[in-house]
């Protein structure tokens, strides 16, 4: 029962808990060590400031005594020469003085400062030894004076020739000096002695500190290698088995769910991951579903809330429309069997939106044995949709050779195979796109005159004996890229406004030699014709035909000319052709 309570509460409570109880452990252990410590910070500072400041002190005043006695030495020196340096005696005078000054100046700081601190101190011993350095100060400062006036009477009784007092000055200096030097040593010998023993006390402080601090933390860690490894256990294994989880989601299998069983936070989340697979699978399959019927980009927008297609407006962009149409559907269907027809179709249409998926075109609708499809944002850049469809289109006729070579396995029959040949439209310009329809039924699709030409185009085909038409902003759009040739300006059915049109050649540099001079002569025909030059137009595309007999354009152009010469055009004539079919 406690386990199940254990396992219910939220991971913030456990690890509060488990934070709480290492909290307590660790407050312990503080105060332990801060009892010990507070000992050892006593002995420490009582080193600190009195036995060391002591020591420096009495070292201090050790080494200007040292330096008198140098200096007497060397003035008593000068006197047993025949003729003593007087401005070094001098010298040697002033700096005697000037630490005689420094030596009651040390004294006086530190008695001072002893007297002071002396209330601070809560160890007796301590406190004796202090008032004992503190007499010992006192007797230092007596003797150094004796010493110092000592110093001064054998200066005086020479500088008065008085000899024989200068003499016996000179022979009890030697006294003078040792009792200075025996206050001094007394001073050092009880410092060493206090410095010793707070030493040992700090050592013997440390000592125990460091045992309780290694018994304690020795404790703590035997405690917390035990626990440790079951609370993480506790909380990390389900992470790691919801963590598994999502790396066999991003690897693609769905189908996996994970065991839940706590009700804290870990819990929630293993509940709300096989709800997250659970929802991918229904996605999955609805995509897997409609991926058949709508483009897979389409069906993910709509899964994802209509993030990048908007489910209710429309707008206006600016894409590239792709319409494509068999040669002779009725006479090809009427040589099948209804089974045959379909099987061919499928293998047909799979053969035509391959290119058309992978150059990021989207399948708009299957049309009878029509294609149309689109390219544009948001499913391409702006620059490069009209390139993309001439691209595609080029590798659907590749294709189709393929294809053409396989028919007859296709339908099961070997005489009188059909071959299927397409005609193209690709028109660039605005359309509306969006989702559109019924309030029960709507697909994203385009609208608009560029819809409209584009299927015109692939229309006109059969009028210039083409293959792949482009209108104009195609046309500049891939023009860096692709081969076109100048084919008309033309009048559609159902439009008044005239629309230069262009014939797809292929991939610049990969077109040969002999095409593009042919496109050279036409264009150039092109242009005498518009100058009414019907001479010279004839000339041109008769060059034309001599390169290539079957080329429809020229062909086209010809008869149009001759017709022309029979009937010439008014004045106002401004070499547009209004085609007559859709």
């Amino acid at each position: 029962m406690k386990f199940d309570i254990f396992k219910n509460l939220p991971i913030g409570m456990k690890i509060t808990g488990s934070i709480a109880a290492l909290l307590l452990v660790m407050l312990f252990i503080n105060a332990s060590l801060f009892l010990k410590s507070r000992e050892t910070d006593n002995v420490l500072n009582v080193m600190t400031n009195h036995v060391i400041p002591l020591s420096n002190v009495i070292s201090t005043l050790s080494e200007l005594a040292m330096e008198q006695q140098l200096i007497v030495e060397r003035i008593l020196g000068q006197y047993e020469r025949s003729s003593p340096d007087n401005e070094r005696i001098e010298q040697g005078m002033q700096r005697f003085n000037q630490i005689g000054m420094q030596v009651d100046k040390e004294i006086t700081e530190s008695t001072s400062l002893l007297n002071g601190t002396i209330q601070g101190i809560t160890h007796t011993e301590d406190a004796i030894e202090i008032v004992k350095v503190i007499s010992l100060l006192s007797m230092i400062e007596r003797d150094h004076q004796d010493f110092h006036d000592h110093v001064l009477q054998i200066i005086e009784h020479y500088n008065h020739h008085n000899m024989s007092a200068f003499n016996v000055y000179v022979d009890k200096l030697g006294h003078k000096i040792d009792r200075l030097d025996k206050s001094l040593d007394k001073a050092t010998a009880i410092i060493g002695e206090l410095s010793h023993r707070e030493a040992d006390d700090a050592l013997v402080g440390e000592l125990k500190l460091h045992h309780v601090s290694v018994i304690i933390g020795l404790a703590t860690f035997l405690a917390g290698m035990f626990l440790a490894p079951i609370i993480s256990r506790r909380i990390v294994s389900p992470l790691n088995r919801v963590i598994a989880g999502t790396k066999e989601i991003a690897q693609g299998n769905l189908n996996i769910s994970i065991p839940v069983e706590s009700g804290d936070e870990v819990g929630i989340l293993s509940a709300a991951f096989n709800k997250m697979a659970e929802e991918l699978r229904h996605k999955e399959q609805i995509k897997e579903a409609f991926g058949k019927y709508i483009d897979p980009r389409i069906v993910e927008s709509i899964l994802q809330d209509g993030s990048q297609l908007d489910m209710q407006t429309s707008q206006k962009r600016v894409m590239t429309i792709f319409f494509s149409d068999i040669e002779k559907f009725s006479t090809i269907a009427e040589s099948l069997t209804p089974n045959g027809l379909v099987t061919l179709m499928n293998k047909y249409f799979s053969t035509v939106s391959q290119p058309i998926a992978q150059h990021h075109g989207v399948i708009d609708k299957f049309i009878g044995d029509a294609v149309m499809a689109f390219w544009g944002p948001p499913f391409t850049d702006e620059a490069s949709h009209a390139k993309l469809a001439c691209r595609a289109t080029l590798e659907q006729f590749e294709k189709l050779d393929a294809l053409n070579e396989n028919v007859a396995d296709i339908v099961g029959f070997r005489k009188g195979v059909p071959q299927i040949r397409i005609r193209v439209g690709i028109c660039t310009g605005e359309v509306i796109a969006g989702n559109i329809g019924s309030s029960n039924s709507r697909s994203y699709t385009v609208m608009g005159d560029t819809v409209n030409i584009a299927a015109r185009l692939e229309s006109a085909n059969k009028q210039f004996g083409t293959r792949i038409l482009l209108s104009e902003l195609s046309n500049e759009m891939v023009s860096d890229e692709f081969e076109t040739r100048r084919i008309d300006n033309i009048v559609v059915v159902g439009k008044a406004e005239p629309v230069y049109i262009y014939e797809l050649l292929g991939e610049k540099g990969k077109v040969e030699p002999r095409v593009i001079e042919m496109k050279t002569l036409y264009e150039t025909a092109y242009d005498s014709y518009l100058a009414r030059d019907w001479d010279k137009a004839r000339e041109l595309l008769s060059q034309s035909l001599d390169i290539h007999p079957g080329d429809g354009p020229s062909r086209t152009l010809l008869d149009r000319i001759e017709q022309l010469v029979q009937t010439p055009p008014p004045a106002d004539w401004d070499g547009v052709w209004r085609l007559s079919e859709k």
